[in-house]
């Protein structure tokens, strides 16, 4: 599968492109190759991962980002923050959709967002979203989720204390990608754990088991690591070429072993039984550019997937 940029960006905030199985020709006067970037930045303080990206029925787009206004001050952790667009030009902030130091969580983390459209969750309705994260604690990274009925904006705790844990203090357990597997009817969670994803599936959202891993640094690009791996997510793509229907799993790690910075890396494969990721071919960057990183992923259609990052 062949995936083409047809916008890029550089050194944005809150920026966006999108990854097409369409060829654009590039090189030319008339081609939307250097096309300029879009962004959107906070007032002060610090910015970074972007959450989830989801379209409401009157057309906007919501995107939630980490932000921590008070960094070098206070510097006491992150917390969602909610902005909505129609043309990702123009952005209306909605203020503080997950703020920290709630129901056992502290500073809030990435995470991911579903809706309750198949109504997984019997005892919400059907209009919720339910939101999964990661929370930074003194006892390690632990998993929260909260769900919103008016529409996003603002969320309450789904459970009592966290639903997942750590095996240890220093463990990598962080960055909840979230999904309904319509083959399984189960809720699987891939989470970020050092130098593979690490997969779970859950009959009622709460209680999650292991299912299997997608291991990346030890046979990634001929032996070399990626470093941390962060923020993995999954999209179904179409190669309108050939017609065929393949998995994307996307994630951000370090390209320090080979002259870049860290980025945004893709690779093309398949689901197993469980759900788990199987890979087709070694990661490749989504983009060249520096330091594109933490980013987040939309399906605007079959062949066409929005990406927001922060730069």
């Amino acid at each position: 599968m062949t995936f083409t940029r047809l916008l890029r960006v550089a050194g944005a905030v809150l920026s966006l492109f999108f990854i097409s199985t369409s060829p654009v020709l590039a090189g030319t006067v008339t081609s939307n190759e250097y096309q300029q970037y879009y962004h959107h930045n906070i007032e002060q303080g610090l910015m970074n991962d972007v959450q989830s990206i989801w379209q409401d029925s009157s057309g906007y787009y919501h995107i939630y980002y980490l932000a921590d206004l008070n960094y070098k001050h206070d510097d006491d952790g992150t917390e969602w923050y909610h902005v909505k667009t129609k043309d990702f030009v123009h952005y209306e902030k909605l203020g503080i959709a997950i703020p920290k130091f709630q129901n056992k969580w502290e500073a809030v983390a990435t995470g991911s967002v579903i809706k309750n459209t198949n109504k997984f969750f019997s005892d919400l309705p059907k209009k919720a979203i339910i939101a999964y994260f990661t929370s930074y604690t003194p006892t390690g990274q632990k998993q929260y989720v909260a769900y919103s009925i008016d529409n996003g904006v603002t969320y309450q705790p789904y459970s009592d204390g966290a639903i997942m844990s750590a095996s240890s203090a220093k463990a990598h357990f962080r960055d909840p990608y979230v999904f309904f597997n319509k083959e399984t009817k189960k809720m699987t969670m891939y989470l970020a754990e050092d130098d593979k994803i690490g997969v779970y599936t859950s009959g009622d959202g709460k209680n999650f088991n292991y299912v299997g891993a997608t291991p990346l640094n030890s046979g990634a690009l001929n032996g070399k690591d990626l470093g941390l791996i962060e923020c993995p997510n999954l999209k179904t793509m179409c190669d309108t070429t050939t017609g065929t229907t393949k998995t994307v799993m996307f994630f951000g790690a370090n390209g320090y072993n080979y002259g870049q910075t860290s980025g945004s890396y893709y690779m093309v494969g398949h689901l197993d039984d469980n759900g788990v990721f199987v890979a087709e071919q070694q990661p490749k960057r989504v983009d060249d550019g520096s330091d594109y990183y933490a980013s987040n992923f939309f399906k605007h259609r079959i062949t066409r997937i929005y990406c927001q990052l922060v730069g």
